[in-house]
């Protein structure tokens, strides 16, 4: 009887649960690895990224134009369409517009559409600008 009782005794005990510890310790292993190769971006990080994205384009268009100190670009956080950031974690894509004034001083509109990438968030390499 006293086999019987250890027996009753160890399947009631909490232990690592019906995954086990080698599974437990295997799927936290997978999440870490996953997060690792997706960049692990939650949505705040992800949203982050695309605004850094939007703010080099900017700073690319205005190395560009006549008197870039009269740059005006649509505000980011405006949910009005007039800025469209696609892509990442890695690779954006940002179409936008921006007013600013010519060579005759003139106010003018251009459209642009920019592709920057970034392997940690921080720093933005140009791929294309098209004005």
């Amino acid at each position: 009887m006293g086999d019987e009782d250890e027996a009753t005794e160890a399947s009631k005990s909490p232990g690592c649960g019906a995954v086990g510890c080698g599974g437990a310790i295997i799927l936290v292993a997978v999440a870490v690895i996953l997060g690792a190769i997706t960049g692990g971006d939650s949505d705040s990080n992800a949203e982050d990224r695309r605004f850094a994205a939007y703010d080099t384009c900017q700073q690319f268009v205005e190395r560009r134009l006549k008197a870039p100190g009269t740059a005006s670009f649509p505000n980011y956080f405006e949910d009005d369409g007039e800025v469209v950031v696609t892509g990442g974690p890695i690779r954006f894509t940002v179409v936008a517009h921006v007013d600013s004034e010519n060579s005759f001083g003139a106010s003018l509109r251009t459209r642009f559409s920019c592709v920057v990438t970034t392997s940690d968030g921080d720093t933005y390499q140009l791929v294309s600008l098209n004005l």
